[in-house]
């Protein structure tokens, strides 16, 4: 089959698909890069899909990026007028907006890049809002992805990590407007998250094969997911851990989601299974 691919002029499908498995190895990639065009063009879109995920404090990659500004700017932030090899923004496909805040330290700049995210059209396979005190930067990066709803029209994963003590009703509403956005999720994650968002999700008429909550207040979700989530089978897999219980230990409960096609499993399996695959898409 592969000497087939190789004389059928299959080999960079070959070698794209060997170049695959070191998606997390940023070092690999970065040697895959070295070898020749076909390899580097090949890894670069690996090596650019997370970018913000690296634990590094070398951020200069960023410069990168805004080699896509306008001449005007590039010269306010003293970047290089020369044109860059690819357009890197086009390969992100995970975006974490925390880590993105925490990697881009000032507000014009990261406003701008932003900007540049969303004038090329990418292509958000996951996304993670993980919001812990009120902050401007993520009512104003909600806000510009509520004006250009293009930028979240395919996110299969979506994580939310939101705390349910925060009040600003501004930040919460724009999140469920994103929820509410969302027709193609496979995979979603809300971990302590306010029951408004739950009530979102409820809702909607998506399928979703799997669903993992947290649910640190006091409110019981099981009821309303029996009654929209269950009963509809919209998802496959489902987990949920509650202040004092994990659903997976709750036998009759866990045989009820079984004759209406739910599979439940344990929190902790799921939400590693879960997360794993939003850091490796």
């Amino acid at each position: 089959m592969s000497c087939s691919k190789i004389f059928s002029g299959d080999l960079p499908e070959l070698i794209y698909e060997i170049i695959k498995y070191f998606k997390t190895d940023h070092s690999t990639l970065h040697s895959c890069i070295l070898v020749n065009r076909l390899w580097c063009r090949l890894a670069i879109p690996l090596l650019w899909e997370n970018p913000f995920s690296i634990s590094t404090k070398n951020y200069n990659f960023i410069e990168i990026y805004l080699h896509d500004l306008n001449d005007d700017l590039k010269t306010k932030y003293n970047i290089s007028t020369s044109n860059t090899l690819f357009n890197y923004s086009k390969f992100i496909k995970y975006l974490n907006i925390e880590e993105f805040i925490s990697s881009v330290k000032n507000w014009s700049v990261r406003s701008s890049l932003f900007k540049i995210f969303i004038k090329n059209k990418i292509e958000l396979h996951s996304l993670d809002i993980e919001i812990f005190n009120h902050s401007f930067n993520f009512d104003y990066i909600l806000e510009l992805i509520l004006q250009n709803t293009n930028f979240i029209q395919n996110i299969k994963n979506l994580n939310l990590y939101i705390n349910h003590n925060i009040k600003d009703m501004v930040i919460k509403d724009r999140i469920i407007q994103i929820v509410n956005l969302q027709q193609n999720l496979k995979k979603i994650l809300l971990y302590n998250s306010s029951f408004s968002l739950y009530q979102s999700l409820l809702l909607s008429n998506s399928f979703i094969k799997k669903l993992v909550i947290s649910q640190l207040q006091k409110q019981d979700i099981l009821p309303y997911i029996k009654k929209y989530i269950m009963k509809r089978q919209r998802i496959k897999y489902l987990a949920i851990l509650t202040e004092n219980n994990d659903l997976f230990y709750l036998k009759d409960e866990v045989k009820e989601f079984k004759l209406h096609d739910i599979r439940v499993r344990k929190f902790s399996d799921l939400f590693i299974d879960t997360y794993y695959h939003l850091k490796n898409v």
